[in-house]
Parts: structure tokens; C-alpha cells; sequence
């Protein structure tokens, strides 16, 4: 009598293979997105207390300036007026300066909103170079986080003592960012556009670079890929100043 060895069929390891392939598959896609969840929350919360800590500091120096906030002039459209040639901006609170880039993208040694006290009080004059500057002068402090930029700080006096502030941080590489501003699908700044922005168009010197009031639009781009990178946070108050 034949004795028959017990096993697998050829078509029963193909099937059970089969299975497994596609259990790891899902696996990995689980993971992978729950990796994207956690990073996204991670940059998402930076960005919102960076925002947070930098709305704070400016209205704390307003509220506790004794003397005049200088701001940049505005116009009709609330865009700030009168920068440096190179597109460097302050506001000034007593003996506190904040120096600011708009766009400009902490990385590399650059800066995007530097606070340094100025003793005695700060006089209207130019502000920091943060166009070119990499070494901070002694006692100045970098306010945004590495990777982040700044697209809008905005301050109005609508009374004697009373401003309004408004502040919009966005955390990101030029390429996962575009602008709600700027409606021309063609353009790669439109956030309905399949190609990408690049970090000239934010903060080059061309006549292609972005306004002042498109880079206040500046927001998260809708990508399959490095969206978790990317995260805008913007916040609004009203200050008065306490101390006159």
C-alpha cells in the first residue's frame, strides 16, 4: 500500500502567497498613512505655536510700549508700504525691533523675523538686512522655526492706542506652496496649477516675484507627495496699548 507525504499543491502556495502579498500591501499603506497623519500633525502644531509665540511677542510689545509703534505705512489694501530696496520691513515698539522678510524661508542661515532690544529706544531707521544677513547681531532672536516663512504681519492703529494685528505663518518648501491670490491657472503660483512654485518666485529679485499681497495668500498646495511638510497657521487681535 502507497503511503501518500502530506504537503501544499503548487496552486495552494500560489494562492496563500497570493494572500499574504496583498495583507503586506494594505499593511503598508496603512502605515504609510498614518505616518503621513502623524508628521503633518507634528509640523501643523509647530507651525500654530510659532504663530502663536510670534502674535504674543508683538502684542505684549505693543501693549506695554510707552511711547509711538512705528509701523510700515499702509495703503487702501492693507498692504505694507515702504520697505528697504531689498524688501526688508520693521516694527518698532519702544526698545523693541522686529525686523522681517516677507516669504523669506528659515534655512540655510537665513532669517525670516529677527527681535532684537534697542536700548534707550527705537528710532524710525532701517531694520535688519535679513535679505543677506546669516549671523545674528548679539542679543537678536530668531522668532520663526527652521523650515518656516513668513506671508503676513500686518499691524493697523484704528485708534489712539487701540491696533490691530494680524499674523500668517506658513511652514514649507517653495514647491509644495502656492498662492490663492493669483487666479491664472498657468501660472505656477495658482494653487489649480500642476506645476511648482520655486523659491525665486517668493523672495527673488525678478520682476516675475510674487506681491506682497499674493505672498499674504500663501497656503498649503494640494499634493499627493510631502504634503505632511506643509502647514499654514494665521492669526488675528485686537491690542490696546496700556502704558502711555
Amino acid at each position: 500500500m502507497k503511503q501518500r507525504n502530506a504537503g501544499f499543491t503548487i496552486v495552494e502556495l500560489m494562492i496563500a502567497t497570493s494572500v499574504f502579498a496583498v495583507v503586506l500591501l494594505v499593511m503598508s499603506v496603512s502605515i504609510l498613512q498614518l505616518s503621513r497623519l502623524y508628521f503633518k500633525g507634528i509640523t501643523s502644531s509647530e507651525t500654530q505655536d510659532t504663530a502663536r509665540s510670534l502674535m504674543n511677542a508683538v502684542s505684549q510689545a505693543i501693549q506695554l510700549s510707552p511711547g509711538s509703534v512705528i509701523a510700515p505705512t499702509q495703503d487702501s489694501a492693507n498692504n505694507n508700504l515702504n520697505p528697504t530696496a531689498a524688501g526688508d520691513y520693521y516694527l518698532c515698539a519702544d526698545t523693541q525691533q522686529f525686523s522681517y522678510h516677507f516669504g523669506q524661508q528659515v534655512v540655510d542661515g537665513k532669517h525670516g523675523v529677527v527681535l532684537q532690544h534697542i536700548g534707550g529706544g527705537c528710532a524710525a531707521g532701517p531694520p535688519l538686512a535679513l535679505s543677506s544677513l546669516t549671523t545674528l547681531p548679539s542679543g537678536a532672536t530668531e522668532l520663526l522655526g527652521d523650515h518656516m516663512r513668513l506671508a503676513n504681519l500686518t499691524v493697523s492703529q484704528l485708534s489712539l492706542t487701540s491696533y490691530r494685528i494680524v499674523v500668517r505663518v506658513v511652514y514649507g518648501d517653495a514647491d509644495l506652496l502656492c498662492s490663492t491670490a493669483v487666479t491664472d491657472t498657468s501660472d505656477a503660483a495658482s494653487c489649480g496649477s500642476s506645476a511648482s512654485l520655486t523659491e525665486d518666485r517668493i523672495t527673488g529679485g525678478g520682476g516675475n516675484k510674487l506681491t506682497l499681497g499674493q505672498l499674504k495668500q500663501l497656503q498649503c498646495k494640494n499634493v499627493s507627495s510631502g504634503g505632511q511638510f506643509c502647514a499654514e497657521a494665521e492669526l488675528s487681535t485686537i491690542v490696546q496699548r496700556r502704558v502711555n
